[in-house]
């Protein structure tokens, strides 16, 4: 049972009916809309369930008949009583319904069969009439007509009836020719119909001249209209033969239904079922509009909504191009309760009639807007207490409704009801009130039942805090922008932001220090924004990718200043090989410069002077060669620097080794993977696999498909495919953001195949070597686009379900290398 009676209204069912209704196209399919009942068996919600999510899936993917929906539910009494006969609009409308269902019943091939078992067993309850159908074609036209071949006495009074037509036009120019002739007509009338018949236009003086029957006059009476008698006659000739022409059209009509009585029973199977067919496809037409799918039904009570939306918002937000905040939400048996707490207009009664309106579609066999992976039991009882319920016929107040409600849920509460109260405990004395409210808490606790609740309250927070079985939750709001958010946070109490708001808008800072002195300290941990401790995790989250982000561009500068040593160095011990052979030079020159010089210093016989000068010469020519060791020395301590920063780093270069053994690949090597430029160190060697360290990841290669590198080549390759300063840092982070799971569930297919292609795109360009893919297993179509887009991406893609322990086939693991 559900409660109050208005129970639709207060969650708005009953536009979701009227919503539905709009997609049907017959009456009775829109009567059963209207008579969609609450259920409680859990067969019965899961057969209407799985027959809108197979038509689901046939109006995405199939070209299902979309018209010919019809009603002849108003002329099937004729059909079973003798003597009585079908109009032609009713043959038309019964051939336009055959027609339908037999498309419908030609739709379900052998292959459509098993994957829509459901429908196509219900298709299968009628024989579709071809025949019939073959019948009806032979008397009306496509327009629903009776056709002039339907028999051939029907041709014969037809054909009568043109001619003797033709006739009167005939002759009633004739009629016209000769009175204008006789000036019996005014010049600027022509003939025409006066109440149906042929007349001609004669001046009021001259009436007696024609022989007729006058029909009409001008209304200055200066004109009479006159019917020839010979006009009448042939007038009268066609009505007969019009009278005929009906009895003979009846004679036809009479004998198809008779024809029919026999299949009247299939005719009536048939017409239902094609009515049956337009509700479901109302309701998976629907379902479409919402983004709506098939949860699953639990036999334990419990309700899992993972990604809920309200439809009533999806359509009022989809006008205004908002987006719409899904909602995760929890209750099982361990947390039955949920206090849901947060500021004014922050989503606390959305929240309550989102739950209260998916559980009651869910349980109407209406799918629902939530992922697919979501889990709801059957409750038996639904009570929800929302709004203004005051009445002045009954002379109740707001808190006496409250209270009225109150009473009722806790006298019927039972372990198999979900009781759903909105701002409970208001309405009168807060402390009173709250009172209660913690009180009929206390009672639906202790009587099993399940509830969601919104309050302010700060006596209910604390005892869903302290109390098992019953859990808080936070609507959140930016504190900073003050505005809601729209998201519920299970485990944390809301705070009603009052004071934050009041410093926002200038309230005096002394009125609201007295106000939190006059509130107490433990109202006010009650009250403590939820989102504080968030604000705090962000920041520090957001520090400490700034720190990461930074360590890795120093490192990326060091591996640059590295190499750039390295390559001064090469450079240099080639610059020490071709001087060495100069050196040779700069000696014998020296030595002859020591020869000139002493030969100088005896011509001169040791002048002052000159053996000053000559001894300035040759300390300038040792002063040019110790500078040039100097600076070999100053390059080798740069680059012990760096090698000793980098060995702290555990990032130094690697040391040279002795050239690959032909065909082995052994621990500590250096090695490529065919066809690709990634090059790394080998770290181990198992059977026919290869565990090697490529950059900052760890990646298992069959050892077919790797080959050895010398330190040079090994160089070379990592030179290569070094990006730059820039690319390497958004890649850095790119990794360190990247998530190795992608959770499709609730997705249609199309998006689901394009985000799964960009997934795995960010994760090759990240290489990670595995990833899993959540799509749940709901009826197995979304798993099967998917894997069937990962076969279309690559062959070097392998894929499996994940462990059952972990997920099983809701989930499948990719490997990539």
């Amino acid at each position: 049972m559900f409660y109050p009676e208005n129970f639709e209204q207060k969650v708005g069912f009953d536009k979701v009916k009227a919503a539905v209704q709009v997609k049907c196209q017959t009456w009775k399919a829109k009567q059963q809309v209207e008579e969609i009942v609450f259920l409680t068996n859990r067969n019965a919600i899961e057969l209407l369930l799985q027959q809108t999510a197979e038509m689901k899936s046939i109006l995405m993917m199939e070209a299902f008949p979309d018209r010919g929906y019809v009603d002849i539910d108003k002329s099937m009494p004729k059909l079973k009583t003798e003597g009585a006969y079908f109009e032609a609009s009713e043959v038309d409308l019964l051939r336009t319904a055959l027609t339908t269902m037999g498309r419908i019943c030609a739709f379900f091939t052998d292959v459509r069969k098993e994957k829509y078992p459901l429908l196509a067993r219900m298709a299968g309850r009628v024989k579709p009439m071809p025949e019939l159908i073959e019948e009806i074609d032979k008397i009306l036209d496509r327009h629903g007509l009776i056709l002039d071949n339907a028999s051939k006495t029907l041709y014969g009074i037809r054909m009568n009836i043109k001619a003797t037509r033709a006739l009167i036009q005939k002759r009633i120019q004739a009629i016209y020719k000769k009175a204008h002739q006789d000036g019996l007509i005014d010049g600027q009338l022509g003939l025409t119909i006066r109440n149906g018949h042929h007349v001609v236009p004669v001046i009021a003086s001259f009436k007696r001249r024609l022989k007729g029957i006058v029909v009409d006059a001008s209304a200055s009476g200066r004109t009479v209209f006159i019917e020839p008698l010979e006009i009448v006659e042939l007038n009268n000739k066609i009505r007969e033969l019009e009278f005929a022409e009906q009895r003979e059209i009846i004679h036809i009509l009479t004998v198809i239904t008779a024809s029919m009585r026999p299949s009247a029973h299939n005719i009536e199977l048939l017409c239902n079922l094609l009515v049956e067919f337009d509700f479901i496809r109302a309701k998976a037409a629907y379902a479409i509009d919402t983004w709506a799918g098939k949860p699953l039904i639990v036999q334990d009570l419990q309700i899992e909504l993972m990604k809920a939306r309200n439809p009533l918002l999806i359509q009022t937000l989809s006008k205004e191009k908002k987006e719409i905040v899904p909602l995760n939400i929890t209750l099982n048996r361990k947390q039955r309760i949920l206090i849901v707490s947060g500021p004014n207009a922050g989503g606390k009664s959305v929240c309550i009639k989102t739950v209260g309106l998916l559980q009651y579609m869910m349980q109407c066999g209406l799918l629902i807007p939530a992922s697919e992976n979501s889990e709801m039991g059957v409750f038996k009882n639904i009570f929800i207490d929302i709004g203004d319920g005051q009445s002045i016929e009954n002379d109740l107040s707001t808190y006496s409704s409250h209270l009225r409600d109150m009473k009722f849920f806790v006298e019927r509460a039972t372990p198999h009801s979900l009781i759903m109260i909105d701002e409970f405990g208001s309405g009168t004395d807060p402390s009173i009130g709250g009172a209660i409210a913690e009180a009929v808490l206390a009672h639906i606790l202790k009587r099993g039942a399940f509830g969601l609740i919104t309050t302010h309250y700060s006596n209910l927070k604390y005892f869903a805090a302290t109390t098992d079985g019953v859990v808080n939750g936070s609507m959140l709001f930016d504190s900073e922008q003050l505005r809601p958010l729209f998201k519920l946070e299970i485990g944390k109490p809301g705070s009603s932001y009052a004071f934050e708001i009041a410093r926002k808008i200038g309230l005096s800072e002394e009125i609201l220090l007295e106000a939190e002195k006059k509130a107490g300290k433990k109202s006010m941990n009650m009250d403590i924004p939820a989102d504080a401790d968030d604000r705090n995790r962000k920041s520090m989250e957001k520090k400490l990718e700034q720190i990461k982000l930074r360590e890795s561009q120093l490192d990326e500068l060091t591996e640059k200043y590295h190499q750039e040593l390295q390559n001064i160095k090469e450079t240099r011990k080639k610059l020490i090989a071709d001087a060495k052979a100069e050196a040779a030079n700069i000696l014998a020159t020296a030595n002859r410069t020591i020869e000139n010089t002493v030969k100088t210093i005896k011509e001169a016989q040791a002048a002052g002077d000159t053996v000053k000068a000559a001894r300035s010469e040759i300390e300038a020519l040792k002063e040019a060669v110790a500078n040039d060791v100097t600076a070999d020395k100053s390059i080798e301590k740069e680059i012990e620097k760096v090698e000793k920063y980098l060995n702290h780093r555990g990032k130094a270069t690697p040391p040279a080794k002795s050239p690959p053994t032909e065909g082995a690949i052994e621990r500590g090597m250096w090695i490529q993977i065919t066809g690709q430029k990634a090059a790394g160190e080998v770290i181990s060697v198992n059977d026919n696999n290869v565990i090697a360290a490529i950059g900052s990841l760890i990646v298992h290669v069959p050892l077919n498909k790797v080959s050895p590198l010398s330190s040079d080549e090994y160089r070379k390759a990592v030179k290569q495919n070094t990006p730059s300063t820039t690319y390497n840092s958004e890649m850095w982070l790119k990794r360190l953001n990247f998530k190795p799971v992608l959770d499709l569930r609730g997705e249609n297919a199309v998006n689901a195949v394009e985000q799964t292609i960009a997934f795995i795109d960010e994760a090759i360009m990240c290489e990670v070597n595995e990833v899993r893919i959540l799509h749940g297993k709901g009826n197995g179509i979304l798993k099967t686009e998917i894997r069937r887009c990962l076969q279309s991406i690559s062959d070097n893609i392998h894929f499996s379900d994940e462990i059952e322990e972990a997920g099983g086939a809701g989930i499948t693991v990719v490997r990539l290398f």
